[in-house]
C-alpha cells in the first residue's frame, strides 16, 4: 500500500514459518496479499493464492503525443479459483 505522500511502498515481511505449518498456511505467510508473476514469452503468468491463477499477454502501447509507455492486458485467461 502506497505510503501517505511519500510515494514509496510498504511491504510487509513475512510472517516465520513454522515447521507443521501445511502448505496454505506457508503460502499465506509468504505471499500475503502479494501475487507471484513470472514472464514465459508470450504469456505472463500470475498466481495470487487464494485469490486467482490466470495468464495474460502483456502489450506495451506507447502514447505518439506525449511519450508515455503504459501496459494493457490481452488475451486474458483465470485458470483457477
Amino acid at each position: 500500500t502506497p505510503s501517505q505522500g511519500t510515494g514509496t511502498t510498504r511491504i510487509s515481511m513475512p510472517q516465520p514459518v513454522n515447521k507443521d505449518d501445511s502448505i496454505r498456511t506457508i503460502l499465506r505467510k509468504t505471499l500475503g496479499s502479494r501475487c507471484l508473476v513470472r514472464n514465459n514469452g508470450w504469456w505472463t503468468y500470475e498466481f495470487c493464492h487464494a485469490r486467482h491463477v490466470g495468464e495474460f499477454h502483456l502489450t506495451t502501447i506507447v502514447n505518439p503525443a506525449t511519450g508515455i509507455m503504459t501496459d494493457s492486458k490481452e488475451d486474458e485467461h483465470k485458470l483457477g479459483l
